[in-house]
Parts: C-alpha cells; sequence; structure tokens
C-alpha cells in the first residue's frame, strides 16, 4: 500500500486531504471529518508526514462532539498552530468549550455549535458565555450558535436567553459573512451585521424593524427565517398604520421563508422590497388548523406577492415543476439552474376560507413557456377548487412544450381528461413517460387507460407507463389497447410478508 501511495504527487494528496477536512458535510455526524483525516495519517508515513505537518487542515476539523478525550482534543489544537479555526458541536460539554472559545477567541474563524440546558435561568446566569460574545470576533466569518431548553413548549414563544443590554462582538465583527443566533436577541442593524451575506433570523422582529435593518445590509445574498412552535417571528407593527418604506437590497437573490402561523407580516413585508430580476423566493406556510389565511385581503395580498417574485425568479429556465392542488393545498415548485428552487406554497386546513382562493391565487402565477421543462409533477386532487376549465390552469398546461415525463397519479388524469378536447389534444406534445407512484384501488386503473386512448386518438402516444407501486395489478390490467397500441407498462411489486 505505502509503494502505491508513493505514486500520488504530494500537491494531489493534500489536496484530496483539504477536501475532506471540511465539516460542513451532511454526514459530518456519521463521518466527522476528524476522524477522516486521523485515519488518512495512519495509511502509509508519507501521508503521516504530510497531514501531521499542515496545521491548516487540522485547524478546519475541530468538532467537539468527537474530541471528548482531553489528551487528544489538546494534542489535535497543539497540530493546528497559530492558524484560524472553524469550531462544531451538537452535543458537547458547554463547561468544556467555553473556556476553550475564550482561550482562543481571537482565532475562531468559524463557529457552529448548540448549547442545551435545563432551565432558561441556567443560560442567563451564565456570564461567562455573555462575555465571550461580547468579545470583538475580527477573524470571525461565520456564526451559527442554537441555545436551547430541555423545557420546550410548543405554545410558548421561543425563549431569549441573552441580557437585555446584550450587544454581540462589542459591535466589531468586519469579516462576519454567516449568521444565525437562536434563543439571543440579534440587533441586526448594528455595526457588527453589515458585512452579512447569509442571516438566518430566529428573534420576533416588527415588520418595520426588519426592513430598517435589511436596508443597511446591501452585501446580503440570502436571508433565512424559519418559524418553530407557535409564536411569530417577523410580527406586526404595533403602530399598524404606519408607513412602511420600499428598500433595496440589490444582492438578496435567495429568501427562504418556512412558517406556521400568520402569513400577513410576511406579505407586508415582502411586498416592501424592491424587486431584482433573478431573486428567488422560497415561501412555505403552514398555517393547519390555526387558519391564519382568513380574510380577502390576505389572499389578496399573497396574491401580489406571488406574482411580483415569479416575475423576478426567471422560471422560463426552469428545468423540472411540481404543482399540487386541494381544498387546503397550492403548491407551486420550479427547479432552476445551479440548485435554486422557487417555491410558493400555502397550506389551511380542514380547506381556504373562500371558494375563489384559488383563482385569485393562480392567476398570479403567469408561466412562461417553460422549454427547458422535461418533467413535470402534477397532482390534483379530488377537492380541489379549480375546474379544468379555468382559463389559468389551461394556460398553465399549454405552457409544457418539451415536456417529456408526466408524474402524476389516477385522479389527476382524470381530471386532465375534462379539459376541453383542443387543450388536450395541444397539451403535452412530446410527452413519452407516465409515472406513477401507487396503484390501490382496480378502479384506478379505469383513468390510466383512458388517459393513454386519449393520447392515441390525438396521434400524441405514450410509450412508457411506469407504475412504482402496486400490490395486485400487473400490465394485463389496462385491458386491450388496440392492435396498434404499443405502450411499454414498468410495474414494481410490493408483496406484503
Amino acid at each position: 500500500m505505502e509503494q502505491q501511495t508513493f505514486k500520488l504527487d504530494s500537491d494531489i494528496a493534500w489536496n484530496v486531504f483539504l477536501i475532506n477536512a471540511d465539516m460542513e458535510f451532511e454526514r459530518e455526524h456519521v463521518f466527522p471529518a476528524i476522524h477522516t483525516l486521523r485515519n488518512a495519517s495512519q495509511v502509509c508515513s508519507s501521508w503521516r508526514d504530510l497531514i501531521v505537518s499542515s496545521p491548516s487542515l487540522w485547524a478546519r476539523i475541530i468538532n467537539f462532539d468527537f474530541l471528548r478525550g482531553e489528551r487528544w482534543r489538546k494534542e489535535v489544537l497543539n497540530r493546528t498552530g497559530s492558524y484560524s479555526l472553524s469550531v462544531r458541536g451538537g452535543t458537547a460539554d458547554q463547561e468544556v468549550v467555553i473556556p476553550f472559545l475564550a482561550e482562543n477567541w481571537l482565532r475562531i474563524r468559524s463557529l457552529t455549535l448548540s448549547f442545551v440546558r435545563s432551565s432558561s435561568e441556567n443560560f442567563k446566569k451564565d456570564t461567562g458565555l455573555w462575555n465571550l460574545l461580547a468579545r470583538p470576533a475580527n477573524v470571525l466569518e461565520s456564526f451559527q450558535l442554537s441555545l436551547r431548553t430541555t423545557e420546550f413548549d410548543y405554545w410558548a414563544a421561543q425563549p431569549i436567553f441573552s441580557p437585555p443590554d446584550f450587544t454581540f462582538f462589542h459591535n466589531q465583527a468586519p469579516l462576519l459573512k454567516s449568521f444565525s443566533a437562536l434563543g439571543i436577541n440579534s440587533n441586526i442593524g448594528a455595526d457588527w451585521a453589515i458585512q452579512l451575506r447569509h442571516l438566518e433570523l430566529s428573534h420576533p422582529i416588527p415588520v418595520h424593524g426588519l426592513l430598517e435593518a435589511l436596508s443597511h445590509l446591501l452585501l446580503l445574498e440570502t436571508l433565512l427565517i424559519k418559524e418553530r412552535g407557535s409564536h411569530t417571528i417577523v410580527h406586526r407593527d404595533v403602530e399598524g398604520s404606519r408607513p412602511l418604506p420600499k428598500i433595496a437590497v440589490p444582492r438578496l437573490k435567495t429568501i427562504q421563508i418556512s412558517l406556521r402561523m400568520d402569513i400577513t407580516p410576511y406579505m407586508v413585508f415582502l411586498a416592501q422590497i424592491e424587486p431584482v430580476y433573478g431573486r428567488v423566493l422560497n415561501f412555505d406556510a403552514r398555517t393547519g388548523v390555526f387558519r391564519y389565511i382568513s380574510d380577502l385581503q390576505t389572499i389578496s395580498a399573497a396574491s401580489e406577492v406571488l406574482s411580483t417574485y415569479s416575475n423576478q425568479a426567471g422560471l422560463g429556465a426552469s428545468t423540472e415543476v411540481t404543482l399540487d392542488l386541494n381544498s387546503f393545498l397550492l403548491s407551486f415548485r420550479a427547479l432552476l439552474p445551479a440548485r435554486r428552487e422557487f417555491c410558493f406554497s400555502l397550506e389551511s386546513y380542514p380547506r381556504f376560507p373562500m371558494d375563489d382562493t384559488f383563482n385569485k391565487i393562480f392567476s398570479a402565477l403567469h408561466p412562461p413557456i417553460f422549454h427547458h421543462v422535461q418533467m413535470l409533477n402534477l397532482c390534483v386532487h379530488r377537492k380541489n377548487c379549480v375546474p379544468p376549465t379555468d382559463p389559468n390552469f389551461i394556460n398553465f398546461i399549454a405552457s409544457f412544450s418539451s415536456l417529456e415525463i408526466l408524474e402524476t397519479d389516477p385522479t389527476t388524469l382524470d381530471y386532465l381528461l375534462g379539459l376541453p378536447k383542443v387543450v388536450l389534444k395541444s397539451a403535452f406534445p412530446v410527452l413519452q413517460e407516465i409515472k406513477i407512484d401507487l396503484v390501490e384501488d382496480p378502479e384506478e386503473v379505469v383513468p390510466i387507460r383512458d388517459f393513454i386512448l386519449s393520447r392515441m386518438a390525438f396521434e400524441v402516444p405514450i410509450s412508457i407507463v411506469a407504475i412504482t407501486r402496486s400490490n395486485w395489478m400487473t400490465s394485463e390490467s389496462l385491458g386491450s389497447l388496440g392492435e396498434h397500441v404499443v405502450v411499454t407498462v414498468l410495474i414494481t411489486s410490493e408483496r406484503r410478508r
């Protein structure tokens, strides 16, 4: 083995080690970078010499979840030399981590930590933590800190543990690019935030306060807001009638919002940001039984936001589209180049409050001609509120000029058969394959068969029908499709044991 490794150029080997010395991989908790680097150093003497003499590699992999032994922890730190440190930990002992950070604070480049205490008071009395976070952070580039307690209550507001007068980093973090702090009141309008590119917002803030703060973050590229529990993050202004300014955030390309409560303040907030072409909105509202989609004004605001942001996103470049319609759900997703995703999803149980909700929102989506979309995932439930003759739905269906694969279900195929004949004939002109996840009932075969035959009648035949799961269905279940009809039926059976 050692003879083979000698053949690998040392520069190439070092770059491989550098790629592996990355704690941002999704499976870091299973295959930690520190274990990978240590194992690589034990392959042969040349690799060991190269790795041990590379302090920049060790400085990137300080994961306290896998540095519980004091002797090994000190050895790894010694190997980092004087390089800036990347520190991580999700289950680490705070009594070990805080003194380490205090001793090495001026070297911390990236910090990703999660601390859990038994009560709020334990955090509030921890002067060591607050004194540390109040120190200047002149080399810090990425900061992610989550403070949680074991007494979590879904119905209670997210607790804030920081002292009332607390200020991050003594207002000095000139290199800070990425910031997230759960459980800490963060003044994102302060000087320490001015260089931010990526911001996750987790503390309550009124609409006007958020707009004012963002107006100063001219370098911001990504904004993430994710509600936890039953309390909103962006909330209505106490002075409901106060005028709100339009703001420009020219580099903001991605806004991702996931919420469970009132959508109204978010609609107000989004409407105040000046449009920028190429900006992608990922908005997912699951208000559920709380029914915070309550009136026509809210629906109108949502419609305007969808119209504005779908026009900005450049949906004509989409490569894959998903549309899900139900009496309680409207969800549109479009996969864009560079792994970006536009999403606008509203869910309200047991149903939306007004029958014309779908028309008002769906009419705001002005689909381009999806020249690049070869796959459409379409699910229209029986209890949806949009008839197949709806002009907006017809325009949507007519926009897929290059569609080759339709992922759907029997109910949706039956719905599509209700389209006007002239629309059904021209829809999906190059469609080759239908994918269906599950066929449970023999009656569901009928719309599948009828849809295939309709395509044949319009001289745009289907070549493949792929059914992922069925406990009973065979290719013969579709019956005779005609003497000259050739369709490949692929079925994956699930046998109950």
